[in-house]
């Protein structure tokens, strides 16, 4: 009896074969991996940016010991901007002094997960380059809204070739509510520890306004650093200084 040869594979049939071997690529290692099988090193990224923070707010909090002298003992409410303070043998006018408070509302992008920011900062200065204070956070995404309120330390420091301009750095513990619908529909809330860091610049036109921007970091803690951790790009930062 003549050997009989099976048939070739339709279209259909190699399609799925085709597929199949390309899903069994993907799980032996090949280099066509699924997008959610990538590993994005967000933990080490946030891990460089507590350390950049801390270390520009260790370096700005030296600045305590400089010589402070009062131009006035006369000092008017909403005059910020009243003493000396000299950095590097250079004096500078207009820096903030023990009892001055600032306030600032400042709008931005949040970069992950993608959305809109907003921030809302108190400062109550306790010497020219540092403030104690309290900031509250606010972003909303797709399918994401994150509200964080935190205590923080901040430390700043005068630019000595640019007139009226500061930079800053905060840092501080609090606690944050976080509500994300999941692929399913749910909708799942959360609320835990947040650590909350970040820098900027503050540019003063006038004594008691000024505008600038910033990068703030909030993490929730009690989650993994891929589902906790926010970004926010403040590109408007509007300050009133009393």
């Amino acid at each position: 009896m003549p050997h009989r040869q099976a048939p070739a594979p339709g279209p259909g049939a190699a399609g799925a074969r085709w597929d199949a071997d390309c899903l069994d690529l993907r799980g032996k290692g090949s280099h066509f991996l699924l997008l959610e099988q990538l590993d994005f090193p967000e933990e080490a990224a946030m891990r460089m940016g507590l350390l950049a923070c801390v270390f520009f707010l260790a370096n700005t909090l030296t600045a305590v010991g400089f010589d402070l002298a009062p131009v006035s003992p006369q000092r008017s409410a909403g005059n910020l901007f009243s003493g000396h303070l000299e950095v590097a043998g250079n004096t500078k006018d207009e820096a903030p002094d023990f009892g001055d408070f600032s306030l600032y509302s400042g709008l931005g992008l949040l970069l992950d997960p993608v959305g809109f920011g907003w921030n809302i900062e108190s400062d109550f200065w306790l010497a020219p380059v540092l403030a104690v204070g309290s900031r509250l956070s606010i972003g909303v995404g797709d399918e994401t809204l994150v509200l964080g309120f935190a205590p923080v330390v901040k430390g700043a420091a005068p630019v000595p070739a640019f007139e009226r301009t500061m930079v800053y750095a905060f840092l501080g513990p609090g606690l944050a509510y976080v509500s994300h619908t999941s692929d399913k529909g749910s909708r799942d809330s959360e609320v835990g520890f947040l650590l909350t860091f970040g820098v900027g610049i503050d540019i003063h036109f006038i004594r008691e306004f000024s505008i600038g921007g910033g990068l703030a970091f909030d993490w929730l803690v009690t989650r993994p650093a891929d589902e906790g951790f926010t970004m926010t790009l403040e590109f408007l930062r509007l300050g009133v200084h009393f």
